[in-house]
């Protein structure tokens, strides 16, 4: 097979595996692209380079210190399928990414994924931001953004189901803090239940004092739970105790 592929050449004919283009060089300058399959070129004034694959790639990601609103960082494990075309983007742009290393395109797509996924983290507050609700939008809108800002390149990820947030992980102490205000949460249900206000009073005071901090000799303090008497339901502020050592 190698050998016909050679001889062919010689007489201007060349060829491409199934999802893969060959680009075409004239005098060492970037032309165009041929195939899939067989294609014809001049010879000794054109030379097909080696194929590129235009068929889907997988960037499997992690980013690392994504920032909600609140400041607590996240790590965001990622997959995003797209495909590179050489054909669909200038050919300035594609003289230069036909002839980079396979993994500059990985890198590519991981550099303004980061980007917008920072960007979209930073508008949810840290106890939404693992709901289902805050990664289906975050999904939804990165790959928006990839598809929009990738295009001038010829990368086109995917429209339906090409990026997918396989895990967000929070930091460790934050986790701890859900835990702690969980159990709070409960403390004061509880309470709520007795419907004694003298009891209310004082579950809401050791709940204030056991939310004190102290830290290089200077005492700080957090905001205890806000109670709704009404609904028995308590909103902890969950990243101002991670924030303050808790």
């Amino acid at each position: 097979m190698r050998l016909i592929t050679r001889i062919g050449r010689l007489f201007g004919i060349g060829f491409a595996p199934d999802n893969h283009v060959a680009p075409i060089v004239r005098f060492e300058r970037y032309r165009r692209v041929a195939g899939p399959g067989h294609f014809l070129f001049w010879p000794f004034l054109e030379r097909p380079l080696e194929s590129v694959n235009v068929g889907l790639r997988v960037g499997n990601f992690a980013f690392q210190d994504v920032l909600s609103k609140d400041n607590i960082p996240f790590v965001f494990q990622m997959t995003i399928l797209y495909k590179f075309d050489p054909g669909d983007t200038q050919p300035e742009i594609a003289a230069q990414l036909v002839r980079a290393p396979v993994d500059l395109l990985h890198l590519i797509v991981k550099d303004y994924a980061s980007q917008g996924l920072r960007r979209l983290a930073s508008t949810f507050k840290s106890d939404e931001i693992p709901h289902a609700f805050a990664r289906a939008v975050i999904e939804r809108d990165l790959s928006r953004f990839l598809i929009g800002q990738l295009a001038v390149l010829g990368i086109s990820p995917l429209k339906e189901g090409g990026l997918l947030v396989k895990e967000i992980v929070p930091p460790e102490k934050f986790k701890q803090s859900m835990v702690n205000v969980r159990g709070l949460e409960a403390t004061m249900r509880e309470l709520v239940a007795y419907r004694s206000p003298a009891l209310m009073e004082w579950g809401t005071l050791a709940t204030f004092l056991t939310n004190l901090v102290d830290r290089q000799g200077e005492i700080l303090f957090m905001p205890p739970l806000s109670l709704h008497q009404s609904t028995g339901q308590t909103s902890p502020t969950y990243s101002r105790m991670y924030q303050n050592g808790h």
